[in-house]
């Protein structure tokens, strides 16, 4: 796949699907992301990589546990809403996150992988007409409790 320039309902399961074979070797997939590269050890065995750069996409941050991709996420200004994501996969599992006060919204992507499209919204911006603005934030997430 070529360099992730912009997440939009015609690319954002082929951006998922292009990050399933590195789930186990998140230091293979680094190099497809351009930008300035920063690790954070934030707990044992849990590394935090985060890419930087001037694009749409300005940061990606890739959680890694025990060796292994949890969360790949995408920070900007991506080109896709709440709305289409429904259209795309159906309703989101929704939860809310009172330590950060925010809503999560999950919506499944691949039963048999475990693979969900994570998005959250403050509490503050959850307001008339918010599921048709364009996201500032949107992850591929890897979670076998969800299931």
């Amino acid at each position: 796949m070529e360099e992730i320039l912009q997440i939009d309902k015609n690319n954002i399961e082929a951006v998922a699907q292009f990050i399933l074979p590195y789930k186990n070797a998140p230091e293979k997939i680094l190099p497809y992301f351009k930008g300035k590269l920063s690790s954070q050890d934030t707990y044992t065995d849990c590394i935090k990589y985060t890419i930087k750069n001037d694009s749409a996409i300005n940061t990606v941050i890739l959680d890694v546990k025990n060796k292994d991709i949890s969360n790949v996420a995408f920070y900007g200004s991506l080109n896709i809403n709440y709305n289409d994501l429904v259209v795309l996969f159906g309703e989101a599992i929704e939860y809310y996150e009172r330590y950060d006060d925010t809503y999560e919204f999950f919506f499944k992507i691949n039963s048999a992988t475990s693979c969900y499209i994570k998005l959250f919204i403050p509490s503050n911006e959850k307001q008339e007409n918010w599921k048709e603005k364009k996201l500032t934030n949107l992850s591929v997430f890897f979670d076998n409790k969800m299931t």
